[in-house]
């Protein structure tokens, strides 16, 4: 399974949650979300096609600077305060090392054993994990074994947990604009004397 096709899976199963909570599709649709367009944006980014380690990791920084800014834009929705720390967390570990460290353990956890020459010779968006590699707790350390066959960042899980969240979120009620001030002509209170006494 590819990072895409999980990521696909995950928002399909958010929606299906999302009903059998009793939410509506029209919900979360109705949020209005702002900036959502930098947010599409900067998930087309991550998916163009670059060759070369600097030019490829520069665009994968502006990528996540770009859904970052959008999920700032939407604090207020359910989930992306989430999303955000994940966006940070990644953001972290790929400018610190130049792209993000794959230790070799989680390949093989994972069932993806096959693509250690790949990557041994690659340096684009992904590396091998060495020795000089810092923050590795925030690395590609979390494996999952079939029939998903993935490596996650810690930052990966966040932001998808933030992605669900805001899906069963938006879904499960209509949102409308809070603390409303309506404003009009003062009450005057009739006082009775009978009561005053």
């Amino acid at each position: 399974m590819s990072t895409y096709s999980f990521t696909l899976a995950l928002l399909a199963g958010s929606v299906g949650i999302g009903y059998l909570l009793g939410g509506r599709l029209s919900n979360l649709l109705g949020r209005n979300l702002r900036w959502l367009a930098l947010a599409l944006a900067g998930f087309a980014l991550q998916s163009y096609p670059v060759h070369a380690q600097g030019p490829a990791v520069a665009l994968l920084l502006v990528s996540l600077g770009m859904l970052f800014v959008f999920g700032v834009a939407n604090l207020g929705a359910p989930g992306i305060p989430l999303l955000c720390l994940g966006l940070l967390m990644n953001f972290a570990v790929i400018a610190a090392n130049s792209g993000m460290p794959v230790p070799r353990a989680s390949l093989s956890a994972s069932g993806q054993e096959a693509t250690l020459p790949a990557l041994e010779h690659s340096t684009i968006k992904h590396h091998l994990a060495g020795p000089g590699d810092v923050l590795m707790p925030l690395a590609d350390v979390v494996a999952i074994g079939p029939p998903v066959d993935l490596v996650f960042s810690p930052g990966d899980l966040a932001a998808f947990a933030g992605m669900a969240w805001l899906v069963i979120g938006g879904m499960r009620r209509k949102y409308s604009p809070r603390h409303v001030i309506v404003r009009g002509p003062p009450v005057k209170q009739r006082v009775r004397f009978s009561d005053a006494v």
